[in-house]
């Protein structure tokens, strides 16, 4: 019995350290990659940005709704576009 609790032990440890392996090297593969397209298409994201704000502004609306293909991808609020900005103006 003493030897099947060891095991047991012994296997959970394992597994711990290889899903914390595995997730580290899946946060560090997609925070890597993220920064590859936002380098690779930054002045898109700059004039993204400059176009939603002055949507936003002209239609006097605090969220507008992004589509892709006809269909609701997402939605964009104010807060969200200023914060972005100022990262990208401070950067």
């Amino acid at each position: 019995m003493t030897f099947i609790k060891a095991y047991c032990s012994i296997y959970s440890f394992f597994i711990g350290v290889s899903f914390y392996f595995f997730t580290t090297a899946l946060e560090n593969k997609t925070i890597s990659s993220l920064k590859r397209i936002a380098e690779d298409h930054r002045d898109m994201i700059k004039s993204f940005l400059m176009e939603t704000g002055h949507a936003s502004l002209s239609f006097s609306e605090r969220r507008l709704l992004v589509k892709s293909s006809g269909q609701v991808a997402g939605m964009i609020r104010e807060q969200d576009l200023f914060f972005e900005m100022e990262k990208i103006l401070n950067s």
